[in-house]
């Protein structure tokens, strides 16, 4: 009966890809209701030995906000799905009453540290975050926020967060940003991020973004205590879209993709990964590695998207290598 269910909701949200399912702009409060399914497929190996092989309703949120008077954003989402269901992501208010320069944000929402841990599970290159991103970050926390950036291409964020991941001691995070750029098909953005945690740990992240028409770059490096240690790690990524369409990124967050031709947007994407880091997807674990991941992306609109990833990785000081291989429909309602 669940398979039967979850199969209805999939056809369904093909039929409604396209739309907010509501939304009401004639009066003071403006509100929208949607969602977003990952459906993946994943089979990895460990030593050569298959250790997992399913498929898993990877993200099934529903997701829902409310702004009054342009002033006041409520925003709020749910996981429906196999991974954390029961779970909240984004759940928090923002004042958005002194424009792009200052917004406050109160609630559940991203800590601004790390490049790719703010862009949208939706718009990262790759189905997996990088390992090294996935340990040196923290993504959504409760918390206090203030965010803002300026026409010159500047931007910064600094917050006071509760780590959910270490008792709820208090974190203090930031970020700031320079981006440059000479026509909406190029652009160069320069980041620096520092976060201080319980047990006097401080982490930094330097952060670049490369845009030159349909070829994009993107890579961080990080240096802390994580695992219970001096730790570090970087990976560089890359895309091209075979295409022509350009990337776009906001305040150095990979933005969405609207595809050229009626027939969609096809990008070839790669990412080199090297340092402690989180290499679960390969069966890996916390450690020391380097990996490849290799990947194709189809975009046949903004809402839908199916994609395909290969990683392969090896151990520092070990004979131990790791393999994923993951498809996904992605669908946005």
């Amino acid at each position: 009966m669940r398979h039967f269910l979850f199969f209805v909701l999939l056809i369904s949200s093909l039929f409604v890809s396209q739309v907010s399912l509501a939304q009401d702009q004639g009066s003071d409060f403006e509100y929208q209701l949607g969602g977003r399914l990952h459906l993946d497929y994943n089979h990895s190996k460990l030593n050569g030995d298959t250790d997992e092989s399913e498929w898993q309703a990877r993200r099934l949120w529903l997701e829902g906000s409310i702004t009054w008077k342009e002033d006041w954003l409520f925003k709020l989402q749910q996981k429906l799905g196999e991974v954390g269901g029961g779970d909240q992501e984004d759940a928090y208010i923002r004042y958005l009453g002194w424009g792009d320069k200052a917004q406050l944000t109160l609630g559940k929402h991203y800590e601004p540290f790390g490049l790719e841990a703010q862009t949208s599970g939706n718009n990262i290159l790759m189905l997996q975050a990088s390992a090294i991103s996935r340990t040196f970050t923290a993504g959504r926390q409760p918390g206090i926020s203030l965010q803002g950036s300026y026409d010159t291409g500047f931007n910064y964020g600094v917050g006071l967060f509760q780590d959910e991941t270490q008792d709820r001691e208090i974190a203090l995070s930031g970020r700031v940003g320079q981006s440059w750029s000479q026509s909406p098909k190029d652009l160069f953005f320069v980041g620096l991020g520092y976060s201080h945690r319980a047990n006097e740990t401080h982490m930094v992240a330097l952060q670049s973004v490369v845009v030159v028409d349909a070829l994009h770059l993107q890579t961080e490096y990080f240096d802390g205590q994580k695992l219970g240690a001096d730790s570090s790690g970087y990976y560089l990524q890359t895309g091209w879209m075979f295409t022509g369409e350009s990337r776009t990124y906001r305040n150095g967050v990979l933005s969405g993709l609207t595809p050229d031709s009626p027939s969609g947007a096809l990008e070839l994407v790669a990412r080199y990964d090297k340092g402690d880091g989180n290499w679960s997807d390969v069966e890996l674990g916390n450690t020391d590695a380097s990996g490849i991941t290799l990947g194709l992306n189809w975009y046949l609109n903004p809402k839908f998207r199916l994609a395909a990833n290969h990683s392969i990785a090896e151990r520092k000081n070990s004979d131990d290598d790791g393999s994923e291989t993951r498809l996904r429909m992605q669908i946005l309602f």
